[in-house]
């Protein structure tokens, strides 16, 4: 049964030793914010109605993306204080852009450099028109 004999065999794998006298190492700080982050920041600014699980859901639905990465993804921006809880009306979490993630939206986001990612994940055009129309809007408040 030569086969199957490849089953049986075990990977030699090298032992892991932790030395107690030496320190923990450091951690990394956290990743960068990826472009659907920066999209869900971008959205929650500019629609704050749109900052609760079933909106963002709804929002995204049209997309190639599964509404369970974007709601992963919103708690990835809430563990790094991008985005902090707000007022819950009627038993619904809403989620706000906190200062930081306000700062860091206006240093990172670009709506030129985001339209490509929108067309990869919503090739209709839907969210990258709103995009357009939200950068014209900054533009003339300004």
């Amino acid at each position: 049964m030569k086969l199957f004999s490849f089953w049986r065999r075990q990977p030699k794998v090298a032992p892991v030793v932790i030395d107690p006298s030496k320190p923990a190492p450091i951690a990394e700080e956290r990743p960068p914010v990826v472009p659907l982050q920066l999209l869900i920041l971008q959205v929650v600014q500019a629609f704050p109605n749109r900052g609760e699980d079933r909106a963002l859901r709804r929002f995204f639905e049209k997309t190639s993306i599964d509404a369970a990465r974007v709601l992963q993804s919103r708690n990835q921006l809430v563990e790094n204080g991008l985005l902090q809880q707000g007022v819950v009306k009627q038993g619904v979490q809403y989620f706000v852009l906190s200062e930081k993630g306000g700062t860091y939206l206006e240093e990172h986001y670009k709506p030129e450099a985001m339209i490509a990612y929108v067309l990869e994940i919503e090739p209709k055009g839907f969210i990258a028109t709103l995009l357009r129309n939200i950068a014209e809007k900054s533009q003339q408040e300004s």
